[in-house]
């Protein structure tokens, strides 16, 4: 259990280092387990659906930065909720080349928040994993 533990203190340290995730995150397990938790699978799924809506809007001949800006804007303050902070730098990149409507500037930026999510998502996985093994073992968050 130790073990577990130390590795789930390490990961989530390590994780902060990285400013992947802030102090938010641990924030919401001060609410309860469930509460983080509930919250955390809201994010994945609002979170999935801004980026298919942001990559469809982008493909379009005519693009309209005013809603690609609301989509972003939108993604950004749901991974603040959750602490996602390299998540939300990006999207706040993002609705800058939104508002000067460039739409290369978009394109890349919206890659960078792709591999942004893709990474934040990685690591609440590894977390969620290691949470299970504690509870699993008789522990608890």
């Amino acid at each position: 259990m130790q073990e577990l533990k130390r590795s789930f203190a390490d990961l989530k340290y390590s994780i902060a280092r990285e400013k992947i995730l802030n102090e938010v995150f641990d924030q919401l397990y001060e609410e309860g387990y469930d509460f983080a938790s509930e919250t955390i699978t809201l994010f994945h799924s609002e979170a999935e659906k801004s980026l298919t809506e942001l990559t469809a809007r982008l493909d379009q001949e005519i693009v309209n930065f005013h809603m690609l800006e609301v989509v972003i804007n939108r993604l950004k303050g749901s991974g603040l909720i959750i602490g996602a902070a390299r998540l939300a730098d990006a999207c706040l990149t993002m609705a800058t080349y939104c508002d000067a409507s460039n739409k290369q500037g978009c394109v890349v930026s919206l890659n960078h928040v792709k591999e942004e999510y893709q990474l934040l998502m990685s690591k609440i996985e590894s977390i969620r994993k290691l949470e299970n093994e504690i509870i699993a073992a008789g522990g608890s968050i």
